[in-house]
């Protein structure tokens, strides 16, 4: 996974925060039955970011997707995975997912975008997917809360009808994960470095060193000047001879 971004200064709320491509999965070269799908490209402060199949669809090959089958309706194992998992110290506000894909005529026809956040119970948007045509989706996701540790999306069916309108989803239909005409599958966003409150002993620590050095510059005074100044400000013949022999 390459990683992409700004290094922020540690300890301190990040002055510029991280835009645009958040994650970033880029289907050149991909033979479309791989496992699943580490982020090709994927912002600093990002931990991980992984595309992934449900254990009810299958892997078929496909050129330059990553591709699916064994749709069924309302199989709970039926999905596309999108997980993100953000880095200790970090925020994320997410922007869009922009994605395309493809479905055969007997895959499914109908899907919807879901979350981990509600425990994917309804949908955040809907697409249609007629045919076997490439369908381009961007969806709106700047409405969510901020994130903190990990999020899931997921790509699911909704009722049980194929591409091209005619009849069940079958198990033999595909659905594939493609570049956009504009490039990779992507969420885009801003990603924050959060401010690090010290702990209390690094404060005591620190209020220790200030206590030592402004002892250490007051004898450095008295040593020079011969003033002692824990009496008043009196001066000692004798230290001033020593101080005027050195």
């Amino acid at each position: 996974m390459h990683k992409t971004g700004m290094l922020c200064a540690a300890l301190v709320l990040c002055a510029n925060s991280q835009a645009a491509t958040i994650a970033a999965w880029s289907m050149d070269g991909q033979p479309g039955s791989q496992a699943g799908m580490a982020a090709t490209d994927a912002a600093m402060g990002i931990n991980a970011a992984t595309l992934a199949r449900g254990a009810d669809l299958g892997a078929p090959g496909g050129s330059a997707s990553f591709s699916s089958n064994g749709w069924g309706g309302s199989d709970s194992g039926d999905y596309l995975s999108f997980s993100i998992s953000v880095e200790s110290g970090y925020s994320l506000q997410l922007a869009s997912l922009e994605i395309a894909t493809r479905a055969s005529n007997t895959g499914p026809g109908t899907l919807g975008l879901f979350y981990s956040l509600d425990g994917f119970s309804d949908p955040l948007d809907t697409f249609a997917q007629p045919g076997s045509d490439v369908v381009e989706s961007l969806f709106d996701l700047s409405s969510l809360a901020v994130i903190t540790g990990s999020i899931e999306f997921r790509i699911m069916e909704i009722g049980d009808t194929q591409a091209d309108g005619s009849g069940s989803t079958s198990d033999a239909g595909t659905l594939r994960i493609v570049d956009r005409a504009a490039g990779a599958t992507q969420f885009t966003g801003e990603l924050q470095l959060q401010a690090v409150p010290l702990p209390a002993s690094a404060w005591l620590f620190a209020s220790a060193l200030g206590a030592v050095g402004w002892r250490r510059r007051r004898a450095d005074t008295r040593a020079v000047t011969g003033v002692d100044t824990d009496s008043g400000g009196g001066v000692d013949a004798g230290e001033v001879r020593g101080a005027s022999a050195g």
